[in-house]
């Protein structure tokens, strides 16, 4: 049978139909959002956080490369110039050198022929303006600088390659005024007066080689058998105690 509803009691049913309180209302979650959201949209997303982290590391390793850059150029820098000082202060040393043995030879070509030089004593040689005593005896270092006191001198000092010439031309093996007996190792000459320029040791000397006794090597002196003639290298260090011949110097 056929029930027939007016238009009012219809519309009261519809009404009660959308505010029926049993019908469940559910909230998205942004995850559930998310999976709603076009795939190329999340992509999208996704590159954009990807580049961002590589723009970060790419920032941050410029940053690196820039200061070891920095870094490395100071300090090839800073080398290059003390390379070309160091270069400078050779070459300063080296020309003043030709200079000094320039200048004595010129005066030694003036000087030997003179008579400056006609004060020496009998018995002594004279080279530019020194006298020179060459012993005949042989005594160990400190008795040699001892007789050379007693004549008014003292061991030789050699002060260039001209003055160590002369003396390597006497082909002896002599005593000079050379010690390190105050300082292991430093060498000075009789006058007090350390050793710098010009040095004429035999290669590998000195070495100060140790013998029986604890007996060190701590007196020079000119060891001709090894004499080379570019430069003249016969400086040896000895012991002190050993025998030589001496040379006494006296400046006129």
């Amino acid at each position: 049978m056929a029930v027939f509803r007016s238009p009012r009691e219809m519309e009261v049913e519809d009404l009660n139909i959308d505010e029926d309180p049993t019908m469940d209302v559910q909230t998205e979650t942004p995850d559930q959002a998310l999976e709603k959201t076009p795939k190329s949209e999340t992509g999208s997303y996704r590159w954009v956080i990807v580049s961002f982290g590589l723009l970060c590391v790419l920032q941050a390793t410029l940053y690196i490369s820039l200061r070891l850059a920095f870094s490395n150029n100071h300090l090839e820098t800073n080398y290059t110039i003390l390379s070309r000082e160091r270069d400078q202060l050779q070459t300063n040393h080296t020309n003043l050198t030709r200079e000094t043995d320039d200048l004595y030879r010129r005066l030694y070509g003036k000087l030997k022929d003179s008579d400056e030089l006609t004060s020496c004593p009998d018995g002594w040689l004279k080279f530019v303006w020194s006298c020179y005593y060459v012993s005949t005896e042989i005594k160990n270092w400190a008795a040699s600088k001892q007789d050379c006191i007693g004549r008014g001198a003292d061991l030789v000092i050699i002060n260039n390659r001209e003055e160590q010439v002369f003396l390597d031309n006497l082909n002896k093996r002599v005593w000079i005024g050379l010690t390190d007996t105050v300082t292991e190792g430093t060498f000075i000459w009789v006058d007090g007066t350390p050793l710098t320029t010009p040095k004429f040791w035999i290669p590998g000397q000195p070495d100060n080689k140790q013998y029986s006794g604890n007996l060190d090597e701590d007196c020079g002196e000119i060891f001709p058998t090894y004499f080379s003639a570019a430069p003249p290298q016969t400086w040896n260090d000895a012991p002190c105690k050993n025998i030589n011949y001496w040379v006494c110097e006296r400046r006129m």
